[in-house]
This record gives C-alpha cells, structure tokens and sequence, in this order.
C-alpha cells in the first residue's frame, strides 16, 4: 500500500507540471482520489537539521497516510518520524528523498507526535517552506 501511495504521489509531482506553491493542492487530490482525507495540514520554514512536528490521536483500526514536501526545490531530503509519546519511533521513512511517505494502521488509539526534518538542503542556511498533509480512511 505504502508503494503504491508513493509511486502514484511522486509521478504526479514529477511529471506534472505546476508551481511548487500549487504541490499542496496536487497531493491533496492525489490523496482523495485514494479515497484518503486530509485531516491536517502542517507546515513550518526551517532550515538543514531544523523539524516543524504536531501531535495528533490517532484512531485504532483507521489507515494514516503522512506525505511531506517542500515547495522549494534546493530542498533535497525530507524526514518523517511518528513517535510515541516516549520519544521512541513507532514508524519513519529516512530515505534519502524529497518526498516522504508513511502508511499505518495503529491498532489502538494513541497520540503520537508526527515530524518532518529538513534532512539536507542545497542552501542549508535558508528557511525553506516544509510541509506535510495527514490523511485518513
């Protein structure tokens, strides 16, 4: 299920051709069209090494899709992290790319804390809008 998410989100932001200010509305569709909802939307300026996180319940036996993006370019790998309330990771994508994705299904309601890093930038001084979309079914 993850794949299939990811691969159908990263060809349309690679191929199609829009702003990276209009990416929001992209993936957004993208989502709804799998029959996801966006329950959040989460978005910070920061920097290399800098995260923008939010905290969220949710709900046993409901899938969670978390897709994080940049809408700058020089940005060139985004991190997410789900973790527990102790700080230990229920579930991450660290992959060196620009557009991370996790997929789960918690099997009990718990309130997790959600965070993106701005892992590596090709300006790595300057704030760059980083963003990620929370999605439910």
């Amino acid at each position: 299920m993850k794949t299939f998410i990811l691969l159908a989100l990263t060809s349309l932001c690679i191929f199609s051709s829009f702003t990276d200010a209009d990416k929001y509305y992209y993936v957004k569709q993208a989502l709804e069209n799998k029959n996801y909802t966006v329950v959040k939307d989460i978005y910070g300026d920061i920097a290399e090494g800098e995260t923008v996180s939010y905290w969220k319940t949710f709900y046993a036996n409901t899938t969670y899709a978390v897709y994080g993006f940049s809408e700058d370019e020089d940005v060139k790998d985004l991190d997410i992290e789900v973790q527990y309330d102790d700080g230990t990771t229920y579930t991450r994508d660290n992959e060196a790319d620009s557009e991370p994705v996790v997929v789960f299904t918690p099997s009990y309601t718990r309130t997790m804390k959600v965070i993106l890093k701005n892992y590596r930038s090709d300006t790595p001084g300057y704030e760059s809008r980083c963003e990620f979309l929370i999605a439910a079914k």
